[in-house]
């Protein structure tokens, strides 16, 4: 986890859009966070076909989208 993956997870909020890479098959999702588990490190999305999936920042990459 990167520090700006770090200082993301502890500023996302309910209904913000990010995009999440898997680092290891290049998979992504984009979708609007549900839940957050900062200190776990993982968080849970709707992505875009309305599949609930949850974000593991030790597998995946993430970027916010304004």
């Amino acid at each position: 986890m990167t520090a700006y993956e770090k200082d993301l997870l502890y500023m996302l909020c309910s209904g913000d859009t990010v995009t999440a890479m898997s680092k290891y098959t290049g998979e992504y999702f984009t979708g609007a966070v549900d839940e957050v588990a900062a200190l776990q490190g993982k968080f849970w999305i709707y992505a875009e076909l309305g599949e609930r999936k949850l974000i593991d920042l030790d597998e995946h990459t993430i970027c916010k989208i304004n």
